[in-house]
C-alpha cells in the first residue's frame, strides 16, 4: 500500500504558543489580509492510488496571523474548482436513506506537526464515494463494475486555518489557495477509515486479502496492535496492502522462533526483507502484530514484532451448554477457513471460542465479528464460520 510521506520539507519553527480562551479573540493584526498557502506537493500531476492504510501528506505555510500561535489545520477535497456538488439530486441508498449529495468533503488528519498534514487515504477514497453520490457498494457496483474504480481528473484540495475556539476560531478562520492532484483513482470504501493488513504468501496465490484489524495502540502508545486470522502454507510476508510504500515487512534470517510453553511462534517484522516467513505447517493462525513504526522506508530496518497461534479448534461456548469452551467443536474445512458444526445454539447468547480457552473469541454480530464481542444471541442448528478476511462473519440457520 503506498505512504506517500514527503520528507525533507520545511518546516515552522513554533516560538511560542498563545492559549486563547471562548469568545475571545487572539491579538491579532485585522489590518491586513492573512496569508495562508497550501503547497502543490511533488506527486500531483502522478497517478495517486488510493488503497487502504496509505497516507497521503500535504504541506502548508503557516497563516500570517501576525503571532507566533500554532494553528487548527483543516483539509477538503471536491470534484470541482469552486468547490460545489456535480450531483444536484437527493439520493437514496439500500437502506432507504436519503442522502444531499455534498460539494466539498471534509478529511480527518492522522497528524498536523509543523505544517505537514497527513490524511489517510482510506478517507479520501471514501470522500470521493459521497461527492459522486455514492454510498454503498450495490451503487459502486452499478457505477463501476465488479472490478471497477473512480478515477478522478482532476481532485481538488484546499486547506483551512483557525485559532482558538469559539468566537475567535470563527474570526480567525481562513483558507488557503487550490491546488489540482491530476489523477486519483479511489476504491470502495464507505464510511470505514479501518485500517487492516494483508499475509500474502504461497497459501493464498501471494495476494493482499484484507486480514488482520487494526484494533488499538499499545497502552504505553509505542505501537499499533493488529490481530487477525491467515492461513499459512509454506512462505509468506505481511504487508499493509500492495508492494509498494513502506508496508512490506519480512522475516530476520532467523525466521520465526517456537515457544514449547505457549505453543505459539514469534517473529520480527523487517521492513522490505527479502527473506520470506517460513517452517509453519499448513493450517489457519492468529495472528497479533505490533507495529511500531508503519510509514518507516528504510530497508532492513526492525519496525514491529508479532506472534502466532495456531488454530487447533474452535467451539461455541454458551448459555445452552454451561458456557464450557470445550463442548461443541467445529469440523474445519479444506481450505482451513471455514468452520462448520451442527447445534443447537440459543437466542440466550453464546460466542466462538478457540483452542478451548476464551483468550482469542469472538461475539458481537454475525456479520461483522469482533475480538472479545457481546454474546451471539441467534438460535439455529447448523453454523458455518467464515475467517477468510475481515470482516469475520458467520451464518445460523
Amino acid at each position: 500500500m503506498k505512504k506517500l510521506i514527503i520528507l525533507g520539507l520545511p518546516v515552522l519553527a513554533m516560538l511560542g504558543m498563545v492559549s486563547c480562551k471562548d469568545d475571545q479573540d487572539p491579538k491579532i493584526d485585522t489590518t491586513k489580509d492573512v496569508e495562508f498557502k497550501l503547497n502543490v506537493p511533488p506527486y500531483a500531476n502522478q497517478m495517486l492510488e488510493l488503497s487502504l492504510g496509505g497516507t497521503v501528506s500535504f504541506t502548508v505555510s503557516q497563516p500570517t496571523y501576525g503571532l507566533t500561535v500554532v494553528p487548527t489545520y483543516g483539509l477538503e477535497i471536491s470534484l470541482t474548482p469552486d468547490f460545489t456538488p456535480i450531483v444536484t439530486e437527493p439520493v437514496v441508498d439500500n437502506t432507504g436513506e436519503e442522502h444531499v449529495v455534498p460539494g466539498t468533503y471534509k478529511l480527518n488528519l492522522d497528524s498536523q506537526l509543523a505544517g505537514v498534514l497527513v490524511a489517510q487515504m482510506s478517507d479520501i477514497a471514501n470522500g470521493i464515494n459521497e461527492l459522486l453520490g455514492i454510498y454503498d457498494e450495490d451503487a459502486y457496483v452499478e457505477a463501476f463494475g465488479e472490478d471497477g474504480a473512480p478515477l478522478i481528473s482532476p481532485l481538488y484540495v484546499k486547506a483551512s486555518a483557525y485559532l482558538g475556539s469559539g468566537q475567535a476560531a470563527i474570526s480567525t478562520a481562513t483558507e488557503s489557495n487550490v491546488i489540482t492532484l491530476a489523477q486519483v483513482e479511489g476504491y470502495a470504501a464507505f464510511g470505514s477509515n479501518e485500517l487492516l493488513l494483508s499475509v500474502p504468501g504461497d497459501a493464498n496465490g501471494w495476494n493482499h486479502l484484507p486480514q488482520v484489524l487494526y484494533v488499538g495502540d499499545t497502552e504505553d502508545g509505542s505501537a499499533m496492535k493488529f490481530k487477525g486470522f491467515a492461513v499459512v502454507d509454506g512462505s509468506f510476508k505481511v504487508t499493509d496492502g500492495d508492494w509498494e510504500g513502506s508496508g512490506n515487512w519480512g522475516a530476520t534470517e532467523d525466521g520465526l522462533e517456537f515457544d514449547k510453553a505457549t505453543g505459539t511462534y514469534t517473529g520480527k517484522l523487517i521492513q522490505n526483507s527479502q527473506t520470506n516467513f517460513s517452517g509453519l505447517d499448513a493450517g489457519l493462525y492468529y495472528f497479533y502484530v505490533e507495529l511500531t513504526d508503519m510509514t518507516n522506508g528504510n530497508d532492513n530496518a526492525e519496525v514491529g514484532s508479532m506472534t502466532i497461534t495456531p488454530i487447533t479448534a474452535i467451539t461455541l461456548p454458551g448459555d445452552y451448554n454451561g458456557w464450557d469452551v470445550n463442548s461443541n467443536p467445529l469440523t474445519q474445512d479444506d481450505d482451513f477457513f471455514t468452520w462448520t458444526g451442527s447445534y443447537s445454539v440459543t437466542d440466550a447468547g453464546w460466542k466462538f471460542a478457540m483452542n478451548n480457552s476464551w483468550d482469542i473469541n469472538l461475539g458481537g454480530s454475525l456479520d461483522n465479528l469482533e475480538f472479545d464481542g457481546g454474546n451471539l444471541f441467534v438460535g439455529g442448528s447448523s453454523i458455518t464460520l467464515d475467517l477468510e478476511q475481515y470482516p469475520w462473519t458467520a451464518t445460523v440457520q
